[in-house]
């Protein structure tokens, strides 16, 4: 008898696949509907060069935007979110070591638009982007790995969590923040 739980990525199968074409190695993947257009598309953002690679396809090519968030830091990660509530995707980052966001109202070359503390630093913390609250606007979020807690906050600014929950187990389970609901 076949448990289907416990299959692998192997046994599972794929949608799409595809290459998005960008140079270096270390990169961290990140997602956003970059274009306005309803579709999520892929991206990476290089920590070495400090620079997004966006495409508005989930199709092989090379990125459709190529841009440097200029002020980063080693060891920020990559967030996305419709920070404005404009349609669009933008980017961000987040640096564990002191907790802050550094968040971007366009896909360009430029520093931050919006810089705020939320959280306490560790490095077992991830950043998450959702609208949480269904205002139309993305808003930040914090897992914390150590104890599987999320912490989410409706505005994107600092302040305590506007809700917090703990889901999952195990060890170096990374978030994941998506609009599941299927019509």
């Amino acid at each position: 008898m076949s448990n289907s739980l416990s299959k692998t990525s192997q046994d599972l199968p794929i949608d799409l696949r595809f290459t998005l074409q960008a140079p270096g190695t270390g990169r961290l993947p990140v997602a956003g509907d970059w274009n306005g257009d309803g579709v999520e598309t892929v991206g990476l953002y290089d920590p070495a060069t400090q620079t997004f690679y966006l495409r508005n396809t989930n199709t092989t090519g090379p990125a459709d935007l190529t841009f440097t968030f200029t002020g980063a830091g080693p060891g920020w990660r990559p967030i996305a979110g419709d920070w404005n509530g404009d349609g669009i995707d933008t980017v961000g980052l987040y640096d564990p070591a002191t907790s802050t966001f550094y968040l971007r109202n366009s896909n360009t070359t430029g520093g931050a638009d919006l810089t705020f503390v939320f959280g306490t630093p560790g490095t077992d913390r991830w950043p998450l982007a959702g609208d949480w609250d269904a205002d139309g606007r993305a808003s930040i979020g914090l897992f914390q790995q150590s104890n599987h807690l999320f912490l989410l906050r409706n505005q994107n600014s600092a302040g305590a969590a506007s809700s917090q929950f703990t889901s999952g187990t195990g060890t170096n389970t990374p978030p994941v923040a998506g609009y599941w609901y299927m019509p």
